[in-house]
């Protein structure tokens, strides 16, 4: 007779490092930061007139600002969604 071991596995608790936790509450502020930045950018451009110099480097300026608040954005919904798996475990206990 062959005997089969079945392994169970303990439910992983799941939950933030210290540094997902800190990073989880100053994210909002981040990205509020980085779009204010853009504001102000996007402002300069259209003041930038004639200065095709100036507007090239504000538009450099502008496509690393979208980039780095793209990222943030990407962090945000990674937090925000181990977030709710933990509040959607901590519910079932």
């Amino acid at each position: 007779m062959r005997v089969i071991h079945i392994l169970f596995q303990k439910d992983k608790t799941i939950k933030f490092t210290f540094k997902e936790q800190k990073e989880f509450e100053q994210i909002d502020g981040f990205i509020e930061a980085k779009e204010r930045e853009l504001e102000v950018v996007n402002e300069k451009i259209n003041n930038s007139g004639s200065d095709f110099v100036q507007l090239q480097q504000l538009i450099v300026e502008q496509d690393n600002i979208k980039k780095e608040l793209e990222l943030l954005m990407e962090r945000w919904t990674y937090l925000n969604e181990l977030d709710e798996q933990i509040r959607s475990l901590k519910n079932q206990n």
